[in-house]
């Protein structure tokens, strides 16, 4: 059985997701859909998040040629460690690929080409963090072992004391400050955030309550 994920209230194209029923497809469970011209719609889980159907069949009904129509992967994520989120297509392209807008767990706003989303390819962002593949040198991380460790020496804070506020399990913590892996999504973004770091108004907010905590 496929394991159940919530839904509900979520958009995909033009049909929201209302709620799970009974039935299954190939294992997937089918959702009760709404369409934005009114009607409802039985749609698996996999073709929603695929984006295969994005209606009740009115898109098509409305574009009987619709094979050129963009295929909807907002909301998704990307990259090695899914720091890339989809917001939505523009109208630019790219090698006859549909440019994304699309938003880095650092805060950051990047262009990027549909099929390099899809492909695999290494996405930079300008916080320094590789996504995807790597090709070549990586560029250099925004948070340095050594910088980590001074971090928590000003904090105070003990390794497991800080894995325990980043909400990851001690080693973790280790393995950053002696470089076997790099800080990446929500944990980066407070430590940028307590070292002082400009970030967006919006990443402010989201690090808000842990920085807090941090500094009692």
């Amino acid at each position: 059985m496929s394991t159940a994920k919530n839904l509900t209230g979520q958009r995909f194209g033009r049909l929201v997701a209302i709620e799970p029923t009974n039935e299954r497809r190939c294992t997937f469970i089918v959702w009760r859909c709404s369409c934005d011209c009114g009607r409802e719609h039985l749609v698996t889980t996999n073709a929603l998040q695929q984006g295969t159907i994005r209606s009740c069949g009115c898109l098509k009904r409305e574009h009987p040629n619709a094979a050129h129509l963009i295929k909807d992967i907002s909301g998704r994520r990307f990259g090695r460690n899914r720091e890339i989120e989809v917001i939505r297509p523009t109208d630019q392209r790219s090698k006859s690929s549909v440019v994304w807008e699309c938003r880095c767990d650092c805060g950051n706003i990047l262009m990027i080409a549909s099929n390099r989303l899809t492909g695999g390819d290494v996405m930079f962002c300008t916080c320094g963090l590789s996504h995807g593949k790597v090709r070549g040198a990586p560029r250099k991380h925004p948070l340095a072992p050594d910088d980590i460790k001074e971090l928590r020496r000003q904090l105070g804070l003990t390794q497991r004391q800080l894995a325990e506020l980043l909400n990851v399990v001690p080693y973790i913590v280790s393995n950053w400050e002696t470089g076997k892996h790099r800080a990446t999504g929500t944990a980066l973004l407070v430590m940028r955030c307590l070292r002082g770091d400009p970030m967006p108004p919006v990443e402010n907010q989201l690090v808000c309550t842990i920085e807090c905590a941090i500094r009692k």
